[in-house]
């Protein structure tokens, strides 16, 4: 079978490859289909349309901040070409489920969860009720739910993923590799779309991954985009051992981030990283202040933060801080308070975001019980514009912590950010080269402290 597969234009985005369906891809040429892969966000000379008529199947992987890109290309298949199967996946697709049909009228089929083998299963030919994760709507319209497909509980039996299918150097961060799947915190804001397990490639899997990377693609910075890479703190020993055994020249960057509990208890491990490459992590803190970060169910305490914090400037790893306005316990004070933990550290690389819920997570529950919506439920599958960059504003409140309260801490703590010891990133500077347009829309909330 001919497959096509595509990735929406997300401009805010970090220029990096879609794993996700080069993941697929590889289990599908594994089986001998032919499958090509289109990332609008950089091929921008293509034929699609010529594309889609060589195709059998269409499978699009997106995001809520994708929904309208994803629906253009899909209409777009569906008027080239009727006969084509059109799959749809990933995050927005695990979260809404059956919802999406209602949205997007199109679509033939929708893989919940991890898609390698549900995208096989189909595109082989086996009969759509026996295919385990499938949403699918039958000819006469009616829409059928299939059990879940278990996770995979052996990641080494995925083929690597196949880069050879993008053009790598479009891509600012072309070193991506994902070691591991899963996380069992439980904030109280995320989904867990890669589940509650965590399930881990062996070493020797990730080394010979990287070694692929080196020698075929000439990738020697590596980007980990694990939820949790330290989660087994000994097998991320064995992986910077065999790093240094190979006395590899590269760089090393925790690009999911880290829990800052495991760097505080693991001090020896982030020196041996350090020493195999690691020069950057992003810290998921949230919060800096305690009761929000029991309220979130971070588990973790400002001691170990600052812990943190010292272990990684005593190694030479610099690190990125995220953070949330919004989070229940949250009010319009904290900012002050965030401000002064931000120079007290000296703090220089730290962004700041909406908590926005999720159907499915506590957030979503907690918003239903004690908040405000301030957005009709029918129109939030389709419309996340208050989570793009451009369009930020609140889709729900508390009587405590309003929706223009939260837009003013967050433009805040967004200026504090960009004035911040007059520090600018050279991650600015290239957004404001590349993306003028962008750097306008923020500066003018910059200056007029609303959105």
């Amino acid at each position: 079978m001919n497959v096509l597969l595509a990735y929406p234009n997300y401009q805010h985005r970090d220029k990096s490859p879609p794993l996700g369906l080069m993941y697929i891809a590889s289990v599908l040429e594994q089986q001998g289909h032919v499958v090509n892969i289109i990332d609008f966000s950089v091929d921008k000379q293509v034929n699609f349309s010529a594309s889609i008529r060589k195709s059998d199947f269409f499978g699009i992987s997106f995001t809520s901040q994708q929904f309208y890109e994803a629906n253009k290309l899909i209409n777009h298949v569906r008027r080239v070409s009727e006969k084509i199967k059109i799959i749809a996946g990933g995050p927005h697709c695990t979260i809404y489920a059956k919802e999406v049909f209602d949205a997007l009228p199109e679509i033939d089929y929708l893989a919940t969860g991890e898609g390698e083998y549900t995208a096989l299963d189909l595109v082989n030919g086996v009969h759509p009720l026996k295919v385990k994760g499938l949403i699918w709507k039958e000819d006469g319209g009616k829409i059928n739910v299939n059990p879940s497909r278990p996770i995979i509980k052996n990641l080494d039996d995925i083929p690597f993923p196949a880069r050879h299918l993008v053009s790598l150097t479009k891509y600012s961060c072309s070193g991506v590799i994902l070691t591991s799947r899963g996380c069992p915190y439980k904030c109280i804001y995320c989904l867990k779309k890669a589940g509650r397990t965590w399930r881990a490639h062996s070493t020797d899997y990730v080394i010979s991954e990287m070694n692929e990377m080196r020698e075929d693609f000439n990738i020697h910075d590596f980007h980990i985009c694990d939820d949790n890479f330290l989660a087994n703190p000994a097998r991320a020993n064995e992986i910077a051992d065999a790093i240094l055994a190979r006395d590899w020249d590269c760089t090393i960057n925790l690009w999911g981030g880290s829990r800052v509990d495991l760097i505080a208890k693991n001090e020896a491990l982030i020196a041996k990283l350090a020493k195999a490459g690691l020069r950057k992590t992003g810290l998921g803190l949230e919060s800096v202040i305690p009761k929000v970060l029991n309220s979130a169910k971070k588990g973790i305490t400002l001691e170990e933060v600052e812990k943190t914090i010292t272990i990684l400037r005593k190694y030479n790893v610099s690190f990125f801080v995220f953070l949330m306005v919004g989070l229940p316990n949250d009010n319009y004070e904290n900012v002050k308070i965030t401000k002064r933990w931000i120079v007290k550290n000296k703090i220089k690389e730290f962004g700041v975001s909406l908590a926005t819920p999720y159907p499915n997570t506590e957030l979503w529950e907690y918003v239903n019980n004690y908040g405000r919506w301030l957005v009709s439920s029918k129109d939030i599958q389709k419309d996340f514009s208050y989570h793009t960059v451009t369009k930020v504003y609140p889709m729900w409140d508390t009587p405590d912590f309003p929706a223009k309260q939260r837009m003013k801490a967050l433009v805040e703590l967004i200026r504090f950010s960009t004035i911040r010891t007059g520090y600018i990133s050279r991650d600015k500077v290239t957004i404001a080269i590349k993306q003028p347009r962008l750097m306008l829309e923020w500066l003018k909330k910059w200056l007029k402290l609303s959105i």
